[in-house]
């Protein structure tokens, strides 16, 4: 199957109702629609990663050559089982004067949730927190060289206040540059907060650095060096961001955040895994539960998330998106 991302496949999807499901956790995440996703043909796949590379060596004439060969090693990615139900009292589908049907209105809620819960595992998932979820960029990148995360100022120092001056913005643009290419490959995405994404903008703005594209839904985002930049949105209690503005920063305040930079290229980096796509039926065929007259309509959803480069995720903190 083609990679494709939820997007594409929700433009193309000729299911009605899942068609609208799609649409609906589109309207409530831009991190799910960017993200690209490879089709898994089991709940666990096996990656081939590059270790260590062969030698090489100049030779004279007439001389030969030391055969050598580079080094694998095998990582297991695992398919997840995200989703919910969604349970309607048999009696409210005959109140006749409500604005929007009931079903409509939990459907939207219940997808409005999946991609808060989405949004949140993928930056901050940790399986030894809930062995359930699949483990976020956060937590592979801690397992990355320390090369691949970029202080914003000297160790111990406060955080840099990015829209303070121009000199600081300008700063800011260049720890940026060396951010994107920090990652192998270049970053195709930059993951950030909303207060983190006006800022930079406003930063690429005034230096004439904003450019644009457009997804398979005519969204238009902006891009840094050809990599979208993506709010990765709040939590479900619709406050909390993901990607916070209180992160421990270099002088041990609360007063830092962090920009991810990905190579989300399928077999070269950290890219989006699933298997087919997510499902939305009626386990009761229309009929009501044996415990009460209740109807039920089910989400399930078989996503993960694949990596094949120990440098294909990048990490900028200990800065802030504040005037002084």
């Amino acid at each position: 199957m083609a990679v494709v991302t939820l997007a594409d496949l929700a433009a193309q999807e000729k299911e009605p109702l899942r068609k609208v499901i799609m649409a609906e956790l589109l309207r409530q995440s831009d991190l799910i629609g960017v993200i690209p996703f490879e089709e898994a043909k089991s709940f666990d796949s096996i990656l081939v990663r590059w270790k260590d590379l062969p030698t090489v060596a100049w030779r004279n004439l007439n001389e030969g050559y030391t055969a050598t060969k580079g080094t694998t090693e095998q990582v297991t990615e695992t398919i997840y089982l995200l989703g919910g139900d969604i349970e309607i009292d048999s009696a409210l589908k005959k109140v006749k004067n409500l604005l929007e049907p009931v079903e409509k209105t939990q459907r939207k809620m219940k997808m409005a949730a999946m991609a808060y819960e989405y949004n949140d595992t993928f930056i901050n998932g940790d399986l030894a927190v809930d062995p359930k979820q699949f483990e976020g960029i956060k937590k592979r990148l801690a397992g990355m060289g320390a090369r691949q995360t970029i202080l914003a100022t000297a160790a111990g120092a406060t955080v840099a206040t990015v829209l303070a001056t121009a000199v600081t913005a300008n700063r800011f643009i260049d720890d940026m540059h060396r951010l994107v290419s920090l990652v192998e490959g270049g970053a195709t995405h930059l993951f950030m907060n909303k207060k983190t994404k006006w800022g930079f903008e406003a930063c690429l703005r005034r230096s004439g650095l904003l450019k644009t594209t457009t997804d398979a839904f005519e969204r238009e985002f902006n891009t840094f060096m050809g990599a979208l930049i993506v709010d990765v949105g709040i939590q479900a209690d619709q406050s909390t961001e993901i990607i916070t503005n209180t992160e421990v920063a270099a002088d041990a305040g609360a007063d830092s955040t962090s920009i991810y930079a990905v190579n989300m290229e399928v077999g070269r980096g950290c890219h989006g895994i699933k298997i087919g796509n997510i499902d939305i039926y009626d386990p009761l065929k229309g009929g009501e539960k044996e415990a009460g007259p209740q109807t039920l309509l089910r989400v399930d959803w078989m996503v993960g998330l694949a990596n094949w480069s120990d440098y294909s995720i990048a990490r900028l903190y200990n800065f802030g998106m504040v005037y002084a």
